[in-house]
């Protein structure tokens, strides 16, 4: 369920959770992370699915700033290296 506090519909957020679920089903991607918030209240925040079927794991970091490409996604796989060797 929604926080109530953010103003969300419930049923929608529903609907998009289950449109999400689908896909997965119907192969169109592993998984996904899906994060809706409002007046800084999060509506909906679930991991659906893997990002690595291989581990049954997602790692998602979302960042915001400016940086140059290249360091960047050198940066998020050494973080994702990271979150991978906490598998057990």
């Amino acid at each position: 369920m929604p926080h109530a506090a953010s103003g969300l519909d419930a049923d929608r957020l529903a609907h998009l959770e289950a449109t999400i679920h689908a896909d997965i089903e119907a192969d169109r991607y592993f998984g996904a992370v899906v994060a809706v918030a409002r007046r800084g209240e999060l509506g909906l925040c679930e991991a659906i699915g893997f990002g690595d079927e291989a581990l049954e794991m997602t790692f998602v970091c979302l960042s915001a700033g400016v940086m140059q490409p290249a360091p960047n996604i050198e940066r998020f796989q050494r973080l994702s290296d990271i979150a991978a060797s906490a598998a057990l």
